[in-house]
């Protein structure tokens, strides 16, 4: 299935989130079951995933591993891996809502603890 998804950008510093933005992403059919299975890996592969009319909120949490919160999805999702994500249902590919938090790729999981970036109150 390959379409356009809503997606919505926020970064955070100090806590405060960014203005959002629309972007685009196409479905993958071959994708894992678990979103969990996702984290660690590219945005680019988790992103392709995304139902065509699932919004997909990503959360730039670069200031957890030191950096400004600087997240573009013009400049390539490849460069930005998943650390934490939710979904407002069980199957996170056909959800209303998705959230994932990301960092930049030269980062890794260990810089910091992710548990509590995310929070899917829907």
């Amino acid at each position: 299935m390959t379409g356009t998804a809503r997606i919505l950008i926020a970064g955070i510093v100090l806590g405060a989130a960014a203005p959002l933005l629309a972007c685009s992403a196409s479905v993958d059919e071959s994708c894992a079951g678990s979103l969990d299975q996702y984290v660690g890996q590219s945005l680019a592969a988790f992103s392709d995933c995304i139902d065509e009319e699932s919004t997909l909120i990503i959360q730039d949490v670069s200031p957890l591993v030191g950096e400004a919160a600087s997240f573009r999805d013009e400049e390539g999702r490849q460069n930005w891996i998943v650390v934490a994500g939710c979904s407002s249902d069980e199957d996170w590919r056909t959800a209303e809502t998705v959230e994932v938090a990301v960092i930049p790729r030269s980062h890794s999981l260990d810089e910091a603890d992710f548990t509590d970036v995310v929070v899917c109150a829907w």
